[in-house]
């Protein structure tokens, strides 16, 4: 790595051969509305991405051939990134900056590495104009590209990022190892700290500053578009998810860049020619020997330490913890997963405490990458906790998904009870053969984790544990989805049918109702369809079935959410929402015990989908949600206590048939949620939150005095069918 030039530009390290004048030119530019601006982080890509933007502008038409002199040695563009900053304003300043250096010095290197061309040159390309470069923020990026509050800027921005310390290993590496090797030595003190000091002194500056204020850009640019009801002229691509589906991030680019749809000829010739073996091949042009290097993610845990990486992570945190466009640059940086479950569900016990394991913060995709979720992270104002849509609803039988035993697997987790719901459906119609299933051992910070990994492919034959978010990446790379259970997952095609639970009980109980074998006991409490089979969702009552759901979900099933999430999104605050969704869960349980006096269960004599629903809602209240979501008020406990005796007298009843697939030891994990919400909160300031130590936790619900009461006879129940 060449040593820092001691050259600045506006307060900013610049490399020996920047020039003050172009890059002032650049600032003042007249821009186009098709131009296309790409600014780059340090050894975050720049070539690549230029070759890929310049490829999808000018070298391949629609059939995937090269469009005749737009490749040719020589011509602006074809060779690599030209930077603005470098070039000679006109041929006039070169051929005085040659002379006044006898023909060397930085008009000679310029000449030599990014080409001999101008400024002016750069200006005069043909359209569309694509002019890269390491200059950003909204002090140095062209006037004319930002705009103003109240006037939209013209052309587009791409930004390019790279995790930051495979940033770091890159730049210790280029055009040579740092004379001043990592932690410093006679010649300086070292790429580590060079990189991480406040004052960094390497051309263009600390990468954490260029990152937060590339996040104002953004931002900017973000509310400008939102103001004016136009289009967004900014696009963030980040190294890794090129790496991850090149294809596919092509499409992303190509559709940002307003050029007519992608066809399959021109994705292929373009992921060829950009892919990084052409790249490294002599496709980066002049730069090849120079920067292509590795090209690979995860480098950095190839040098130093863990306790070195840790320090570097503290400072990410407090820089750029709170900074959107940082947020997938985290996962790339762990050195393990954060907040993993300690054990396995094999080996927990009743007394198992999941406090004691380290918090996690959770997690959402976004165009396909892993960021902090921000659904439940603390509001500034008085928030409501509101639970988005499903993001997954297809339908079993269709044309993409026919009814086929042994052809999908659920993903679902013991703690959830939308999940659980999912699972108990499939125990009580004997779907267990028809429908395979693995079971989550809890959270972490990338989600939720199967410790002993997937028992289907593609996963089956790994190692280690695998992450619920690998199957919503294959199902779509650039998704942007909750990272929720239960997943149905289609095997045949690797893709998800459905993530939405509802929908997932109903097609078992309908679609694959004929397919069951459900026990004898379990049988005879379910009504059958026209077919004779077994179901949980009548033919005649399917409309009045999610009717009624939908009442119960709003104010008692996701109402628990309402009041628990609430509180924590309120900093512990009691606030209007939290005392409405309070209440209205209060009079649901009270409302739905005066009813089961009546009846045995929700609709008369037998159990329907909507029994499944609240009763995996209900087992939670004495293990779960009284304590952690702090729902002390109403009649107390259900079963532990006598304030809703028939909501104990069905739970018993229930117990009966659904006790295998009721999972009390998981049920403890809405525990830890509270300590993911302080995590994240912790980050979102720049600090890190210390895990709570096992003698300052308060004691958990007894589960052993729990599970006695579920067990324990139900007693006699209604028999008459009351609507």
């Amino acid at each position: 790595m060449p040593p820092p030039s001691g050259r600045q530009y506006k307060g900013m390290p610049v490399p020996f051969w920047f020039h003050d004048k172009s890059a002032d030119a650049f600032r003042a530019m007249s821009m186009r509305d098709d131009d296309v601006i790409l600014s780059s982080m340090v050894k975050a890509g720049t070539t690549w991405v230029h070759k890929i933007l310049h490829s999808l502008l000018h070298v391949y038409d629609d059939e995937g051939n090269i469009i005749p002199g737009s490749n040719d040695e020589g011509s602006i563009g074809a060779s690599g990134q030209i930077y603005p900053d470098a070039m000679p304003l006109n041929r006039e300043e070169q051929k005085k900056m040659l002379e006044e250096a006898d023909g060397g010095g930085p008009a000679k290197f310029v000449r030599d590495h990014f080409g001999d061309f101008t400024f002016q040159e750069l200006c005069d390309q043909p359209p569309p104009r694509l002019i890269s470069t390491h200059l950003f923020g909204m002090n140095l990026l062209p006037e004319e590209l930002l705009g103003t509050d109240e006037t939209e800027g013209r052309g587009r921005l791409v930004i390019v990022l790279r995790n930051l310390k495979d940033v770091m290993c890159s730049l210790h590496f280029f055009l040579g190892e740092a004379k001043d090797g990592w932690l410093g030595n006679e010649h300086g003190p070292g790429s580590f700290n060079r990189f991480i000091d406040e004052k960094c002194p390497n051309a263009f500056g600390s990468p954490l500053d260029w990152t937060a204020d590339q996040d104002k850009v953004v931002t900017f640019l973000q509310e400008q578009a939102a103001k004016l009801c136009k289009k967004e002229r900014v696009l963030v691509v980040y190294y890794e998810g090129l790496k991850a589906d090149l294809p596919a991030q092509l499409d992303r680019i190509n559709g940002f860049l307003g050029l007519s749809s992608l066809t399959a000829e021109k994705r292929t010739a373009v992921a060829d020619a950009c892919g990084f073996s052409a790249m490294k091949g002599g496709g980066a042009g002049r730069l090849t020997n120079s920067i292509m290097r590795k090209g690979s993610i995860g480098d950095w845990r190839n040098h130093l330490n863990k306790e070195l990486w840790e320090k570097f992570d503290d400072i990410f945190a407090r820089k750029l913890g709170n900074v959107d466009i940082a947020r997938p640059l985290r996962h790339y940086q762990w050195w393990d997963i954060p907040g993993m479950p300690l054990e396995s569900r094999k080996e927990w016990t009743l007394d198992t405490d999941p406090r004691t394991w380290p918090a996690f913060e959770r997690v959402c995709l976004e165009n396909g990458m892993l960021v902090p979720d921000k659904l439940i992270a603390r509001s500034e104002g008085v928030g409501e906790y509101k639970r988005p849509p499903s993001e997954y609803r297809g339908i079993i039988p269709s044309e993409k998904y026919a009814v086929e035993a042994g052809r999908y697997h659920l993903f679902a987790a013991g703690t959830c009870p939308w999940a659980s719901s999912a699972v108990t459906a499939r125990h009580l119609l004997g779907l267990e053969d028809v429908i395979s299933m693995d079971i989550a051992d809890g959270q972490s910070g990338a989600g939720w984790t199967f410790l002993e990994g997937a028992s289907i492919a593609p996963w089956k034959d790994r190692s280690g544990p695998f992450w619920l978010y690998e199957a919503y990446q294959l199902n779509n790379s650039l998704a942007t989805s909750r990272l929720t259970v239960p997943v149905l997952w289609d095997t045949k095609t690797d893709s998800i049918v459905s993530n939405d639970s509802w929908t997932i009980v109903k097609m078992m109980s309908m679609a694959f109702a004929a397919l069951g074998k459900p026990l004898s006991e379990t049988a005879t409490l379910m009504s059958v369809n026209s077919s004779g089979y077994p179901t949980l969702v009548p033919d005649d009552q399917q409309e009045f079935l999610d009717s009624h759901q939908g009442g119960l979900y709003n104010a008692l099933l996701n109402g628990v959410y309402k009041a628990g999430l609430g509180l924590m999104k309120n900093h512990e605050i009691e606030c209007e929402p939290v005392l409405v969704a309070r209440k209205e869960v209060y009079d649901k349980l009270s409302e739905v015990d005066d009813l089961l006096s009546k009846q045995r269960f929700l609709l008369g004599d037998k159990i329907t989908a909507p029994d499944v629903r609240l009763a995996m809602t209900l087992f939670r209240w004495d293990a779960a949600y009284r304590k952690a979501f702090i729902l002390l008020e109403g009649r107390g406990g259900i079963l532990v206590g006598d304030g809703y005796p028939n909501l104990k007298a069905y739970l018993r009843d229930l117990y009966v048939v659904m006790e295998p697939v009721v999972d009390f030891r998981a049920i403890r994990q809405y525990y830890r949620i509270r300590q993911s919400v302080a995590k994240a909160f912790a980050r979102s300031q720049g600090e890190n939150s210390e895990d709570k130590r096992k003698e300052d936790l308060c004691p958990l619900p007894d589960l052993h005095e729990i599970i006695a009461s579920a067990e324990e006879p139900a007693g006699e129940r209604p028999r008459a069918v009351i609507r």
